[in-house]
């Protein structure tokens, strides 16, 4: 069930990395702001992908 809700929620974190991106381009968020948020979430989805692969399921 943990591994389940470590891919969930690096999923969620790899689309919000991209909402992200995309509202940036778009100009309705400023570039400092982008950084900060996008360094966030990419540090979530790096450690929720690296634990949800690496551990197995004790089940």
């Amino acid at each position: 069930m943990k591994n389940r809700w470590l891919k969930i929620s690096s999923i969620l974190a790899l689309t919000v990395c991209l909402v992200l991106a995309w509202l940036n381009f778009s100009g309705r968020l400023s570039t400092a702001s982008f950084k900060l948020w996008f360094l966030v979430f990419s540090l979530v989805y790096f450690v929720a992908a690296t634990l949800s692969v690496g551990k197995k399921s004790g089940a």
